[in-house]
């Protein structure tokens, strides 16, 4: 039980699983700071209570990250455009 004068945080984080081929349910291309580039990957946002003195972390939810029809059709004509650029 925490006592009264123990210390809480919220937290988010979103952790991004590279993937590999093609027929994975909802692959996206999401940037990766550990690879410093754009991956074929999943990913997924998750919420978290923190217990500072515990340093111990509580997962509460964990949701997948799926981008909108909108951002999908930028990136594929940005995609598109520097497919021309080159020809």
């Amino acid at each position: 039980m925490p006592r009264k004068d123990s210390v809480f945080l919220l937290a988010g984080d979103e952790v991004i699983e590279k993937k590999a081929g093609k027929t994975h349910f909802r692959r996206g291309s999401f940037f990766s700071n550990l690879h410093k580039k754009v991956v074929a990957s999943v990913a997924f946002m998750t919420l978290s209570i923190v217990d500072v003195e515990k340093r111990k972390s509580y997962p509460i939810a964990t949701k997948q990250v799926i981008k909108q029809a909108k951002e999908t059709e930028k990136e594929t004509k940005s995609k598109r455009e520097k497919t021309t650029k080159r020809k």
